[in-house]
């Protein structure tokens, strides 16, 4: 069975972030004013942030995006070097008008 074209596309992210976080860590860590983590808002098929709507109406879950072999990978990274990983709907409180988005966030540094 194929998986749905947005989870396939969730999962690619994914696995382009598992590829580049510790450098994006060790980026953030060298920074004068570091932000103490670091966060990736995660897209849709089209490349449109992906909403928390978007993600109901397509009947996929936090759970299922968190069972996908890209999400396990940047999970097994997090916990290789103790860090925290959370997948989670961000509302961007300067534009509250907004729907929430879906954000991955890696941090405790």
């Amino acid at each position: 069975m194929q998986p749905p074209v947005l989870l396939d596309a969730i999962d690619q992210q994914c696995r382009m972030i598992a590829r580049r976080v510790l450098d994006d860590i060790e980026t953030n860590i060298r920074k004068t004013d570091p932000a103490g983590f670091v966060s990736y808002p995660m897209l849709d098929q089209n490349k449109n942030l992906l909403t928390e709507a978007a993600l109901t109406a397509s009947g996929l879950s936090l759970q299922s995006i968190e069972g996908s072999i890209g999400y396990q990978k940047i999970l097994a990274i997090c916990d290789r070097k103790y860090f925290r990983l959370a997948l989670e709907n961000h509302l961007d409180f300067d534009r509250p008008d907004q729907p929430r988005a879906l954000r991955l966030t890696v941090d405790g540094w």
